[in-house]
């Protein structure tokens, strides 16, 4: 029982990147850092995901094979609007990040990205998230 509460105080975090060394990387970081993992490698996938549980942060890169992150960020809003996306992409340009954040992206970062710079904005998204609950 007791592993059940320690496992819910877990933050959540969902990424979604057709690179599976980048996906295995970022997972193995994340539940060093005490994370509750969950992986997708496509759209779809992410979708099925979002659709049976919450998340509290989402890692999201932008060129997926099924469809582009920023279609994904719509479902998000749909299905669970409080989790706090941040897209990553090799592809970052001012066209990009407009539409990033226009379809509810919460951050926006540029691939290749430090662990360390990434675990800090996750840190500040989860942050954010607690504040804007307790509205």
């Amino acid at each position: 029982m007791v592993e059940n509460k320690e496992q819910q105080k877990k933050p959540s975090i969902l990424i979604v990147d057709d690179d599976k060394s980048m996906v295995d990387s970022f997972k193995k970081f994340f539940e060093i850092k005490k994370f509750d993992v969950d992986t997708a490698c496509s759209g779809c996938d992410a979708a099925l995901k979002i659709a049976s549980r919450d998340f509290n942060v989402a890692l999201i890169d932008i060129a997926l094979p099924d469809m582009r992150g920023t279609e994904l960020l719509l479902k998000f809003k749909k299905t669970i609007p409080g989790t706090r996306k941040i897209i990553l992409t090799g592809f970052a340009n001012t066209e990009n990040a407009i539409e990033a954040v226009n379809n509810g992206a919460s951050f926006f970062l540029a691939k290749p990205v430090r662990l360390d710079r990434l675990l800090e904005v996750v840190h500040k998204q989860l942050e954010e998230r607690e504040r804007d609950c307790q509205l």
